[in-house]
């Protein structure tokens, strides 16, 4: 029986495309892939902490900032992981690189992948914002779908709407630009594959706070090394065997040793403070933070 959500198949060079052109290349290839999400971020909306909202985020860029630039100064720019944020997700990816060769190439990516992850999660933390994210190493796509642009324009007279708006929001070209001006293509991001699905079914499926890999991955040869470098640590949560980053080295790393002792103690006070499932969640956080 067809899937009811998929639309009917059709073969190769019938879509039913509006403008003919050539098919974009869509190769999904290996990166390491994380979901993150802010939790509790209706309470935040409901409660109208709007600035509160807009802290976390620059505090994250902040964070995305001094590790660029820390590899900017090790010429390591090319391994920076992307980063997209929706609403209350962010996803972050990087490319990994194939034969034996790029191994340590693929432990430097994985490295500043991982760092990056946990202090977006320490980052939170000092806020008060709890953040829960998944990481995952598989197929994924990021790319751009562009719409067309003509080779000609088929503007006459003046702009219409410009003319009821404030001056300073009007068009300010000529009549002659207004009606040979070609708008350039529009950009839509595109983002899919297996290594996105796969952490954010493992992100919504954990009761804790922090960031995870399924437990698979210590088999991986780079994920060991990353544990024996102290990114990643295996936990059981739930019954289920996971890697879980090490947030607490990121904040000694961006705060100072002092400011995440006192986090730490911050956290471990507000989990005693809950109860239910919220306390679950905090107490897995603490439970697994390695000092």
């Amino acid at each position: 029986m067809p899937d009811a959500e998929q639309a009917p198949g059709l073969p190769d060079g019938q879509l039913p495309r509006q403008y003919a052109r050539p098919a974009p290349e869509v190769v999904p290839a290996p990166h390491i892939v994380a979901f993150l999400d802010v939790l509790g971020f209706k309470n935040l909306l409901r409660d109208r902490k709007f600035s509160l909202i807009g802290v976390l985020f620059e505090e994250i860029a902040d964070v995305i900032y001094k590790l660029q630039s820390r590899a900017y100064l090790h010429g390591l720019t090319s391994i920076s992981p992307k980063i997209q944020n929706f609403s209350d997700s962010v996803i972050l990816y990087s490319p990994l690189h194939h034969g034996d060769d790029m191994w340590t190439v693929n432990q430097m990516i994985i490295d500043e992948f991982s760092r990056m992850c946990s202090a977006i999660i320490a980052v939170g933390l000092r806020l008060g914002i709890p953040i829960r994210g998944a990481v995952s190493i598989g197929d994924f796509y990021a790319g751009t779908a562009l719409s067309v642009t003509p080779e000609s324009t088929f503007r006459f007279g003046s702009p219409v709407v410009s003319g009821l708006l404030p001056e300073a929001l009007r068009m300010r070209v000529t009549k002659e630009e207004y009606e040979s001006h070609i708008i350039p293509a529009f950009n839509l991001g595109v983002h899919f594959g297996d290594a996105l699905t796969e952490a954010y079914l493992l992100e919504s499926s954990i009761n804790a706070i922090g960031v995870f890999m399924d437990g698979k991955y210590a088999a991986n040869d780079t994920i060991q090394v990353m544990g024996r470098l102290g990114a990643w640590t295996p936990f059981s949560i739930d019954g289920r065997e996971l890697l879980v980053g090490n947030w607490y080295r990121q904040a000694e790393s961006f705060f100072g040793s002092d400011d995440a002792v006192e986090l730490l103690r911050q956290v471990t006070r507000h989990a005693k403070s809950l109860t239910g499932r919220v306390r679950e969640k905090w107490d897995a956080l603490v439970r697994t933070t390695v000092i």
